[in-house]
């Protein structure tokens, strides 16, 4: 399940199981598939260290030659649980650079992901990030993969890194996580402390793991939302996010939130917001999508005063596309999450008697702890809720308990991050001797690639070369302003400058649909989707190249009744306007974002209106002037940051 990981509860590991790691031959290695210098190979482990399960799992690592001038090795984890890496370890290897400059890097395939023996269980692995996983489908999911779903959880996985270790030929190494990484780098921690030379964490899961109604998110959503609006950045958008929130989740308790959608043929469909827990897997979204987060507080305020529209596009978005097992295991996330532990109720327990211990530890919740959300949306997205269908008398490895090693560390947390929230991150620091804490301003999830302020590459480069990291990201921030609401009339835009009237207002209209049409571009590149085309907000079509380099328009419609058709490349390009009486015509678009031509039958000269849109969105790259020609200036800065998060996603970082 794309969406929440899982709860990771402490407890004492055997001291047989810790010593039953392979001590481990040199690894065999030869040419990464198109990933250049790395080297690939692989290493063998039991599959169950207590014997209660034959057989064996094969590895599977990407890794660094070492260098002459090699101090050290450094190991990089992926999030999930059940996220692919060496298939994109050269993504790891560029977006890591600072730490690497006297370390091999090593990435795997954990165990039940990627080439590790991937775990398949196809009716989970086709749901969206906002379909429900039905408790049914998790006990399906456990009785196709057998007896050996016992042997993958976070402990399983740590005795593998150490056999990886010890193939590779390295006495200790720097561990480096992301969301869930973060966890199975702590436990690695506790596990073999000898053996660390220090930690990395980015997005970080609390030392003890999730609680099982992720009450760690939910009481944080108030929090993230207030900031992400704070300074200003809502005005005139709205004057409180939590209470549109709120709101919206009273209507959503009468029944789902429908209207219409348009697919990338044009067609009109009906969609909808089923309940509020799809509510807070589109909020969630936004961690890892900063293209759609700063569209989040129009979306519900809007759909607060009766237009879901762009509500239930950005839950389309959220929801995302399907994912291979490949890249992100859903059977291997559901077995890890059951597994580990923490749970209202124990697998020893009938499966007729677990309910019951659900029920009392929700009603332990006070709902004002989740507000502006529901208890609804905690039980449909728990973890307690998805494994209590899991086969009786099951036995996990569980997790390590006891004190963090007093190594260095650098802990990166994103202040507008909900799966793994910021005050996770600093009670983890508090638990590491030699912490250095680093807060990014303005950021989601993945702090490393949603930075555009270059703070995080800084951090990471000084504590790389063992310097105090200091606070490099002070007064710093990656906020952007809040979309102002899709328009519900071409009436109620402002004229840009220098164009009277009607003609004025859609010359506006013009720049906000275009404007559109390339931010929902990036939103779909970084949530996953791959086929560059869609419905535009109130009709018609467009479809995209690259990262927005080229649009195409089809009687595309962002606000009521105004319709362009044709193309626009970086250099610009030429639209018909229909479909507002005594304003259509045909404008040409050039490389700067300045609109001329003919509409009404009278001439437009070089108008330049006044897009706050298209203003938010350059403004995540840094831009403050309130001018359609930042559009050129920072646009290419926004295609990059795009860049690097659809490699993240590839590269299995951005979510856990």
């Amino acid at each position: 399940m794309p969406r929440r990981p899982l709860l990771l509860a402490a407890a004492l590991l055997a001291t047989a199981l810790t010593s039953a790691a392979p001590a481990g031959a040199a690894i065999k290695t030869k040419p990464c598939k198109d990933q250049a210098p790395l080297r690939c190979g692989s290493v063998k482990v039991p599959l169950d260290r207590t014997g209660r399960v034959p057989g064996e799992v094969t590895i599977q690592v990407a890794m660094e030659r070492r260098a002459k001038g090699d101090t050290g090795a450094l190991i990089a984890l992926a999030g999930g649980p059940g996220q692919g890496a060496v298939a994109v370890a050269s993504s790891f290897r560029e977006v890591l650079a600072p730490l690497l400059k006297r370390r091999q890097l090593v990435v795997v395939d954990q165990r039940g992901t990627g080439d590790s023996g991937v775990l398949v269980c196809p009716r989970l692995q086709v749901l969206g990030s906002l379909d429900p996983v039905r408790p049914s489908l998790v006990r399906d999911c456990a009785d196709r993969i057998g007896p050996r779903r016992q042997a993958y959880t976070t402990a399983d996985t740590v005795e593998d890194l150490d056999a990886v270790r010890a193939a590779v030929g390295a006495d200790r190494w720097m561990v480096l996580g992301i969301s869930y990484g973060t966890f199975v780098a702590q436990q690695y921690a506790r596990a073999h402390p000898d053996r660390v030379e220090g930690l990395v964490l980015d997005s970080v899961v609390p030392d003890d793991g999730f609680d099982p109604f992720l009450l760690d998110s939910y009481t944080r959503v108030a929090r993230v939302l207030r900031e992400q609006c704070a300074n200003r950045r809502c005005k005139g958008v709205t004057e409180d996010p939590v209470a549109d929130v709120a709101a919206v989740t009273e209507q959503l308790r009468a029944g789902p939130l429908r209207g219409a959608r348009f697919t990338a043929t044009g067609k009109r469909v009906t969609a909808e917001l089923e309940n509020s827990s799809s509510l807070y897997l589109t909020l969630l979204a936004g961690d890892v999508n900063p293209f759609l987060q700063p569209e989040l507080p129009s979306a519900i305020k809007a759909a607060r005063a009766g237009d879901p529209a762009q509500l239930l596009r950005a839950a389309h978005i959220a929801t995302g596309s399907r994912t291979g097992s490949k890249e992100l295991s859903v059977g291997l996330n559901v077995t890890t999450a059951c597994g580990d532990g923490g749970l209202p109720y124990t697998f020893d327990m009938p499966v007729e008697e677990r309910a019951a211990r659900l029920e009392a530890g929700l009603a332990a919740i006070p709902p004002s702890s989740v507000a502006p959300l529901d208890l609804d949306a905690v039980r449909r997205t728990s973890i307690a809720d998805d494994c209590q269908l899991w086969p009786q008398g099951d036995v996990f490895t569980k997790p390590v308990s006891g004190a963090l090693p007093d190594v260095p560390a650098l802990v990166l947390a994103g202040r507008l991050d909900l799966r793994t929230p910021m005050e996770d991150a600093l009670e983890v620091a508090k638990a590491l001797p030699q912490a250095q804490l680093v807060r990014v301003a303005g950021t989601g999830h993945d702090v490393q690639d949603a930075d555009l302020s270059g703070c995080v590459e800084t951090a990471l480069r000084r504590f790389g070369d063992g310097r105090r990291v200091g606070t490099p990201c002070k007064g710093r921030s990656n906020t952007g302003s809040a979309y102002s609401p899709a328009p519900r009339s071409v009436a109620e835009l402002e004229r840009a400058r220098g164009v009277a009237g009607l003609r004025g207002r859609v010359v506006t209209a013009i720049a906000l649909t275009i404007a559109d049409a390339q931010v929902l571009t990036l939103q779909r590149l970084v949530g996953g989707f791959t086929d560059q085309a869609d419905g535009c907000l109130r009709g018609g079509r467009f479809r995209a190249t690259g990262f927005a380099e080229t649009v195409t328009l089809r009687s595309c419609s962002y606000v009521p009744g105004l319709r362009l058709t044709g193309k626009l490349g970086i250099d610009g390009g030429t639209l018909r306007v229909r479909g507002v009486r005594g304003a259509s015509g045909t404008v040409r678009v050039d490389e700067a974002g300045y609109i001329a031509g003919t509409l009404g039958g009278e001439r437009v000269r070089e108008a330049r209106p006044e897009a706050r849109r298209i203003v938010a969105a350059a403004a995540r790259a840094g831009a403050a002037r309130a001018q359609l020609d930042a559009r050129r200036a920072q646009l290419p800065a926004l295609r990059a940051q795009a860049r690097r998060l659809v490699a993240a996603r590839a590269a299995g970082v951005g979510s856990r």
